[in-house]
């Protein structure tokens, strides 16, 4: 499956950076939609690359999305 714009975009920012050919990367996600967008991002473009993800709360709790985003990670949710 090709690229998205976006995709490219990101890849392109990765290698201008040069980070394109790193096998690890550290992802800090809030587990709004920006980030999840993000991190399925880097599972696109580095799918053999080891991504630890790290996740950052940053405003009030809600127990729906937090129960939404617990699901997420617990059952491998992100293809």
């Amino acid at each position: 499956m090709a690229w998205t714009d976006l995709e490219h975009s990101v890849w392109k920012v990765l290698k201008d950076a040069g980070l394109e050919q790193r096998q690890r990367y550290f992802l800090a996600i809030s587990g709004g939609v920006d980030s999840i967008a993000m991190l399925q991002i880097f599972l696109r473009l580095r799918p053999t690359a080891q991504l630890t993800v790290a996740y950052y709360h940053h405003g009030p709790s809600s127990h729906r999305r937090d129960d939404w985003r617990r699901q997420r990670f617990d059952h491998g949710g992100f293809d």
